[in-house]
């Protein structure tokens, strides 16, 4: 079975298919996970937002119980 990949995945084996040492790696690593960090902070603000939801909301949900009582 082959593995399709998408043109993100194509554009990063592009890139790593020169030779880099541990610290080039350990960079390209950092970069990319606060692109995605970032990406995922705008996706949650924008959610929020959209629903309403407010920290208020989400401090009054510490302490609420979802859990239904066993049945026996």
């Amino acid at each position: 079975m082959a593995t399709v990949l998408n043109p993100i995945q194509m554009q990063l084996l592009q890139i790593f298919q020169y030779q880099q040492d541990e610290k080039e790696l350990e960079e390209l690593r950092d970069v990319l996970l606060r692109y995605l960090h970032a990406k995922t902070e705008r996706e949650v603000e924008k959610a929020c937002k959209e629903k309403g939801i407010t920290v208020e909301t989400i401090e009054g949900l510490k302490n609420a119980h979802f859990r239904t009582p066993c049945k026996q």
